[in-house]
């Protein structure tokens, strides 16, 4: 089956618009990463604080988007970094 040009220009703006959304999520999680680690290392805000500051919908949201990021908990990284800075 021959695929018509409308359907490859379609196609190549869908996958164009895709992969400008996937950057778009990808550069505004790395901006929030930052945000939280910089909050975590220099604050005394609750956790509870930080993921309402951020907008995240919930704690626990936070928690997980912050460790599937990072590999560890927002706590486990305040822990290490005021370990060190002490």
């Amino acid at each position: 089956m021959y695929k018509m040009k409308s359907d490859i220009n379609f196609s190549l703006t869908h996958e164009m618009l895709e992969n400008a959304e996937n950057e778009r999520i990808h550069t505004s999680y790395a901006q929030e990463k930052a945000k939280a680690k910089n909050l975590l290392e220099h604050s005394d805000y609750s956790l509870g604080e930080i993921s309402t500051y951020l907008n995240f919908s919930s704690q626990s949201y936070f928690i997980s988007i912050f460790k599937k990021y990072t590999g560890i908990t927002p706590g486990q990284y305040r822990k290490m970094y005021r370990q060190i800075s002490w």
